[in-house]
């Protein structure tokens, strides 16, 4: 054996113990991550009721544009008609009852408050007044209006 080598073997050792994790350790580890996840979740799920209302209520303004424009575009009266109880919006001719357009679910979690059934959007760019009140399970409420002689769609929270 030569110098280095028996250097070698002094400064790490010959029978040097390997370094594994004790059962205490690893149960401390997975505490401390229930904890966490326990502190995080509760967050996270309430975190994304909220964005999933925020994203209904941005696709109920954009689908509310959507029949204006295309009212004004194709030179027809469109209907928005809310069918409460099978819980979507429903975008037609208003003559062609039959012909839908366009359509857009509405979550379970979310219930809608409107004084009619349906809205008409005219070619001109106006449209029926209306007042919209869209609510969840949590107590968030937000209004969707026109006042039909501009035809624009207002959003207040």
């Amino acid at each position: 054996m030569g110098f280095w080598e028996l250097k070698m073997m002094l400064r790490t050792g010959n029978n040097s113990k390997k370094r594994a994790f004790t059962l205490l350790e690893l149960l401390l580890v997975i505490v401390i991550i229930a904890v966490l996840m326990g502190l995080a979740i509760p967050r996270i799920s309430k975190s994304i009721a909220n964005t999933s209302f925020k994203s209904f209520i941005n696709k109920a303004c954009l689908f509310l544009d959507y029949a204006s424009t295309r009212s004004t575009l194709k030179n027809i009266i469109l209907e928005v008609r809310f069918d409460l109880k099978q819980k979507n919006i429903l975008l037609r001719k208003q003559q062609e009852k039959e012909e839908i357009i366009s359509q857009l679910q509405i979550p379970q979690d979310i219930s809608i408050d409107i004084g009619k059934e349906t809205v008409i959007f005219y070619p001109d760019g106006t449209s029926e007044e209306f007042k919209i009140i869209i609510s969840d399970n949590q107590g968030r409420k937000v209004e969707i209006s026109s006042s039909g002689f501009d035809g624009k769609i207002k959003r207040d929270e």
